[in-house]
Parts: C-alpha cells; structure tokens; sequence
C-alpha cells in the first residue's frame, strides 16, 4: 500500500494512482511525503523537486534522522529537470535557466545521504514518481534490512542532530539510561544540538 501525505498535491497525484490503477490512502504523515508498505516491509520517501533541493538541502540531515527514527528504511526522491554548467546544478526558474548550488555539493549531499543508509531516486516528473512509487512498494520484500535496526535508528537520530558527534553520543548514553532521558538531559547536549533542539 502507498499512503499519501496529505501535504503532497494530492488531486493531481491520486488521478495518476487512479490511472495507473495503483492503490493508495491518504493521511498525514509525520515524517516524508510517502510510506510505502508491503508485508512486515516499509519505506518512507521524502519528495522534493530539483528547484526544491537546492535550497534546502542544508535540513535534510535532520529530517532524515527523524525519518530513520520513524521507519525501518528511508529514500530521498528528487523530481524534476536539471542540468550541469560551469560546475553548478542549474534548474529552471520560469523561462531563465538559473545556476544554483555546486554539483559537487549536490554529489556530496547525496553521497552521505547513502552513507547514513538512505536511498536516492530521481524522476523526470510526476507520473515517472507515481510510477516509481509503484515499483518500489512491490520490490520491497526483497530490499534489504538494515542490521541491528532500532540501535543504528536511534543513533542516527542522535548523530543526524547538529554538533552531536559519535564522542559526544558516548558520553549521553554513559550519562543516561534510555534514549528517552537522553532527549529530555538538555544539561548533557552540546551546545550546537542544544540550541537546535530548542530553536524548534
């Protein structure tokens, strides 16, 4: 089953799912724009257009540690044209071909996305997304698990924080019983995390 959060531009998208005779829900989500589920088997996708990725990019290492905290696998899925010049991605803003960040930025970004266990996908459009959306809820059964999930999930919600290193996630869990007590122990943050933390 694909679930659609009702945050997506859903009149267009369920036309498609209904062309396509796809089946589908709709309801928020918490995290991602997409939960894709198969059996015991899960996959929650964050969407974002290409002129949409450029310029908040720099968010996604925190959205993700949410999402890897929510569900067993998460996936980035960039829609939509670009091209490469003079060394910076240039997406298309109304009629100008606007240059944006470098594409080495955008190869790193990416690049530890999957470090951290996330896919990537990238679609030309809305109906090649529904698409993809369709094969990879089929496919799910045969993706791979993460090993030790619920260890690795929390840590990546620690470490996916700004200014929480591995040193300091040692240190929060020697001082704390549980995860829990971790989030709620300010006092034991570093100052970057905290004042992320606190920004919200």
């Amino acid at each position: 089953m694909i679930t659609i959060d009702t945050r997506e531009p859903t009149r267009a998208l369920t036309k498609l799912f209904k062309r396509y005779g796809i089946d589908y829900t709709i309801q928020k989500l918490d995290y991602g724009d997409y939960l894709l589920t198969n059996g015991d088997r899960s996959l929650l996708v964050q969407r974002k257009t290409i002129g949409d990725f450029v310029g908040s990019y720099q968010g996604l290492k925190g959205q993700f540690a949410g999402m890897k905290a929510a569900c067993e696998s998460t996936a980035l899925l960039t829609e939509g044209n670009y091209i490469v010049k003079g060394g910076r991605v240039c997406v298309w803003r109304g009629n100008v071909l606007a240059p944006t960040m470098s594409y080495q930025t955008f190869s790193s970004v990416i690049a530890s996305m999957q470090a951290r266990g996330s896919y990537y996908y990238h679609t030309m459009g809305m109906t090649e997304t529904v698409l993809r959306l369709a094969s990879l809820e089929a496919y799910l059964p045969k993706m791979g698990v993460t090993p030790d999930r619920k260890t690795t999930d929390v840590d990546g919600f620690f470490l996916g924080l700004p200014g929480m290193g591995p040193k300091s996630l040692e240190k929060l869990k020697a001082s704390t019983r549980s995860p829990a007590e971790a989030t709620t122990r300010m006092d034991l943050l570093p100052k970057r995390t905290r004042e992320f933390l606190q920004s919200w």
